[in-house]
């Protein structure tokens, strides 16, 4: 009896394996396929003029919590440039509106816009159909940055590509080593201080690009600084500019994982 209910149950048990083995290896094979694609673009569009380095506290590997007071230390240059060739960019895709930059992390990316917030979920930066899809900015913003808060989406990819690294902004320490956003439109380099790192429901009004008046701002501001899961010390003026970067928490599908940051100067480039 038994060696028929095993004879019956191997071949299942072998077929799943094999399907979920080749899932794994797709899986793979397109995020070293996107990586491959972005760090193409970035080597043909983008230069790098170091700043000022600085010995921070830095994370190791792992973003569990038992894990993260183990450090190690490393150098973080939170003065770099990026110099961007935006003409060059747009030949790739017209949907190019920026690039995003955290100094001391992985997160340096072209951003695109489409007319809906659910084409570069599916499809990468040069339009192609993509499993890590492309960091993205909300359909409603004004790409030149002026709404009251301009909100950019990306993938928590398993590998730590596109916005998987927002999940080490959990740790203060992480975020107090690398306290700045960074993004780049032609001619200009925007720089942002996050200020609150919170899970948030996804729910549409809790993404509002715009707000009807000092008072609403002044409510999503002090919503998102008494969510956060630490204080930064900083608390935005409603009358500033916010940048809100939102991804998967990777528990389900109604929560969401939220950097905020606070615009702190716009520096001219030639």
């Amino acid at each position: 009896m038994k060696r028929r209910v095993y004879q019956i149950l191997f071949p299942v048990i072998l077929a799943v394996f094999l399907i979920s083995s080749g899932f794994l290896v797709k899986t793979l094979y397109e995020y070293r396929k996107a990586e491959a694609e972005y760090a193409k673009i970035a080597g043909q569009t983008v230069k790098v003029l170091p700043g000022t380095s600085y010995n921070k506290s830095a994370d190791n590997k792992s973003t569990n919590s038992k894990n993260t007071n183990s450090k190690n230390t490393e150098s973080v240059d939170l003065e770099r440039i990026l110099v961007i060739d935006f003409d060059s960019l747009r030949q790739t895709n017209p949907d190019i509106t920026g690039w995003l930059d955290i100094p001391g992390t992985s997160i340096s990316y072209p951003v695109v816009q489409a007319q809906d917030n659910a084409f570069y979920l599916s499809h990468g930066v040069g339009r192609q159909k993509s499993g890590s899809g492309a960091v993205f900015m909300d359909y409603r913003n004004e790409a030149g940055l002026s709404d009251d808060n301009t909100i950019l989406y990306g993938h928590n990819m398993h590998n730590g590509s596109m916005f998987g690294g927002l999940r080490k902004y959990r740790d203060s320490e992480y975020r107090e080593s690398r306290p700045f956003v960074d993004y780049y439109v032609p001619g200009l380099r925007i720089r942002y201080a996050v200020y609150a790192c919170y899970e948030e429901e996804a729910e549409a009004e809790k993404y509002s690009v715009k707000f009807g008046g000092e008072s609403e701002k002044e409510a999503f501001i002090s919503d998102a600084v008494e969510k956060s899961l630490y204080a930064t010390g900083i608390v935005p003026d409603p009358a500033s500019h916010t940048m809100m970067l939102s991804t998967c928490t990777g528990n389900g599908y109604t929560r969401r994982w939220v950097v905020q940051a606070v615009e702190q100067e716009r520096l001219p480039l030639e």
